[in-house]
């Protein structure tokens, strides 16, 4: 599904280049127009090659049987590329519990100062 998307994109930016060179080409001949037509063009129909090959090589990542992950040279062996995902993983859990903890905190500390409002209104 997602290639199809990115065949789509890749497409759509390759008619907008397209797009960019057809104004370019129907502008006056002194104007920088055309010039920035024709790099308009080639920059998206380069984009979208790109894409197209960015898109393939997940594709063949994540399909079973395919090759190593991407970066997986920059370690070692897979065994230091589990040991950092699992490091980069808890330190991302730990983040998120202490955040957790001090949206638990400030929701006592707004709760606390509801009931006091409450207090106050009730004894006026």
């Amino acid at each position: 599904m997602l290639q199809i998307i990115i065949w789509l994109g890749s497409f759509y930016l390759v008619l907008k280049g397209l797009q960019l060179l057809q104004a370019g080409l129907s502008a006056p001949d002194g104007s920088g127009a055309r010039t920035i037509g024709h790099l308009g063009a080639v920059a998206a129909i380069v984009a979208a090659l790109a894409f197209v090959i960015l898109g393939n090589e997940q594709a063949k990542v994540l399909s079973p049987g395919g090759p190593a992950a991407p970066f997986s040279s920059l370690f070692s062996s897979d065994d230091d590329a589990a040991n950092a995902a699992d490091a980069m993983a808890m330190e991302a859990i730990e983040g998120a519990d202490e955040a957790a903890n001090q949206a638990m905190s400030a929701a006592d500390n707004a709760v606390a100062a509801m009931e006091k409002m409450a207090t106050d209104v009730e004894s006026q």
